[in-house]
């Protein structure tokens, strides 16, 4: 459950984050202050993705711990240890864009500031 809100949470932020990193930079000075505070308040917002993200995969990696020394491919297909290692594949890419999307707002920030 606890993965659906991280996903939920960042599936919000991500279309906002990507229209401020594709503005052109403004040329009036205030509005440029204007745009760098509000790059700055996204990247702490997806800061807060990353640790949720990082919170979520401590919370499930004992159990992905049991199920990778359990797993069986004789017999039945394990299909719920199977969507487990998937959600650990979906938390993985999750960080690594979320990762992404941090690094972008930061050069962003720094590209308007150097303008």
């Amino acid at each position: 459950m606890l993965l659906v809100f991280v996903i939920g949470y960042f599936a919000a932020l991500f279309p906002l984050a990507q229209d401020l990193l594709e503005r052109p930079a403004p040329e009036v000075a205030a509005d440029r202050r204007a745009l760098i505070s509000r790059l700055r308040t996204y990247r702490v917002l997806v800061g807060g993705v990353l640790l949720l993200a990082v919170g979520t995969g401590v919370v499930v990696t004992p159990l992905t711990r049991r199920v990778m020394l359990a797993i069986s491919f004789r017999g039945p297909f394990p299909t719920i240890q199977a969507g487990l290692l998937l959600i650990d594949v979906m938390l993985l890419a999750l960080f690594a864009v979320t990762v992404w999307v941090w690094v972008r707002l930061g050069r962003r920030i720094r590209a308007l500031r150097a303008a």
